[in-house]
């Protein structure tokens, strides 16, 4: 789930990963260019990209975001402690983008993980995963928000 709450006055997109209807491992989201310190051989287009950020000190970035789980998880999950304290998930980014169309309408989205070295000093990221995910809703960018849509991919 990802919506947009304000968050220490900006408006930000956050949302948290679902494992069995709880609010796990929060992110931030955003359409931009992906910008990490990138490992040697890594390449960089510096094109738009949906970036999910499982690095961001949560509680700093977002402090109203115990409401916003009271408002669509209910109390229990306002108890829970914010878990983007958890090693690797709080070292890792993600990255999406549109690439193609199946031949029976499905659309094609190629993600790639990085893993932040958090030994590093320089805090260099690499590839640890590419993944893809196929949307039939028929749009050329899935709603990743509730209620408002991001902007759309650019197709490369």
């Amino acid at each position: 789930m990802v919506t947009k709450i304000p968050c220490g006055g900006n408006e930000t997109y956050v949302g948290w990963n679902n494992i069995r209807g709880s609010p796990l491992f929060p992110f931030v989201a955003r359409v931009g260019p992906i910008r990490l310190n990138l490992a040697p051989g890594e390449y960089n287009d510096g094109r738009d990209a949906l970036i999910v950020d499982y690095t961001q000190d949560f509680q700093k970035a977002c402090p109203n975001y115990r409401t916003f789980l009271q408002k669509y998880y209910g109390q229990v999950a306002v108890r829970r402690r914010t878990l983007n304290e958890v090693y690797p998930i709080n070292q890792i980014v993600d990255s999406l983008r549109f690439v193609g169309m199946q031949e029976d309408g499905g659309s094609i989205y190629l993600g790639k993980t990085y893993l932040i070295d958090f030994y590093r000093t320089d805090r260099q990221a690499a590839t640890v995963f590419f993944w893809y995910i196929v949307n039939y809703d028929g749009a050329a960018a899935p709603d990743f928000q509730v209620g408002q849509s991001l902007p759309p991919l650019v197709i490369f």
